[in-house]
């Protein structure tokens, strides 16, 4: 796989897991208990909206696969081909054909015809109260399209250092009275053991970062910066996504102000004001303990 499968391969991966933070696992017992519940009824819907989207940006196409019961028209499953020939759906992310082949018939639906799509998914349109009572096809399609956008772009998220290039420039504007000094120290405290940075890099260049503080189970997010020319991106959101996959706190807390609440607040953040040195601050955190406890 080169190089350029691997980075979509992460950020479709990512994208799965950000998927399964908002509707977790099956807890309700039977033959798919502990299955994500993406896979239990809205992996139809959810195919058919990458398959949409992807197909309309990029040349090189994906097409929609059904897993049958073997020797039955009974769809178990319907997710994506990608151009690579792996496999796809919000639940398990990438992963190879093998998983399915011995139990189940794969097919290809190499001419896309929505009328057996929708046959097979039970109903593109349905709801799902048991498995997946809150699932949002609109939600669905904007967490796409932000992941394609970051495909797109070429975008790659990875674990930096305090000594990376362009640091100092990108991480000013999270920094209250960013003086040279100022930033200084603050990069230094990012030497601690407990202390880390996540950068989103566009072309070799630092175009984001993440930085923050775990406290046992606990991350606190210190800095987050996306330059101008990124922004509106989704990359913040994503960089937040990176920090919670790398290492799955219990909670994610943070400080901020009243210019930045309502993107905390528009991601599942819960915020409570309090009276800083400065005015108004709010006191910022998401508990992420059932979907954790739901993973195990």
């Amino acid at each position: 796989m080169n190089a350029e499968s691997n980075t979509i391969s992460r950020l479709l991966n990512e994208l799965s897991n950000e998927v399964k933070r908002l509707y977790g696992f099956v807890k309700i017992a039977g033959d798919n208990f502990g299955e994500p519940a993406i896979n239990s009824g809205p992996c139809g819907p959810f195919a058919y909206a990458f398959f949409k989207l992807w197909n309309q940006k990029f040349i090189e196409k994906v097409t929609i696969v059904f897993i049958m019961v073997k020797n039955s028209d009974e769809c178990w499953h319907t997710l994506i081909r990608l151009p690579d020939g792996s496999l796809f759906d919000g639940g398990y992310g990438v992963h190879s054909e093998e998983k399915y082949r011995n139990q189940f018939d794969i097919e290809d639906m190499l001419t896309f015809d929505i009328d057996l799509l929708d046959k097979r998914s039970y109903g593109l349109n349905r709801e799902y109260p048991r498995y997946c009572p809150n699932f949002s096809i609109k939600v669905i399609e904007d967490l796409i399209v932000r992941y394609l956008n970051l495909i797109d772009k070429n975008i790659i998220f990875q674990k930096i250092n305090p000594t990376c290039p362009l640091l100092d420039t990108v991480i000013k504007s999270s920094i209250g009275s960013p003086t040279l000094e100022r930033i200084k120290q603050v990069l230094q405290d990012y030497e601690l053991p407990n202390r880390f940075l996540i950068g989103a890099i566009s072309s070799q260049t630092l175009i984001a970062v993440i930085g923050y503080e775990l406290k046992g189970t606990q991350a606190i997010i210190k800095h987050i910066s996306v330059i101008d020319a990124f922004k509106k991106e989704g990359i913040g959101k994503t960089l937040i996504q990176q920090l919670i996959n790398n290492c799955t706190p219990s909670s994610v807390t943070l400080e901020t102000d009243d210019e930045s609440v309502g993107f905390y607040e528009n991601i599942g953040f819960i915020c409570t004001p309090f009276k800083g040195s400065y005015g108004v601050r709010y006191s910022c955190i998401q508990d992420l303990s059932s979907y954790l406890h739901s993973r195990r």
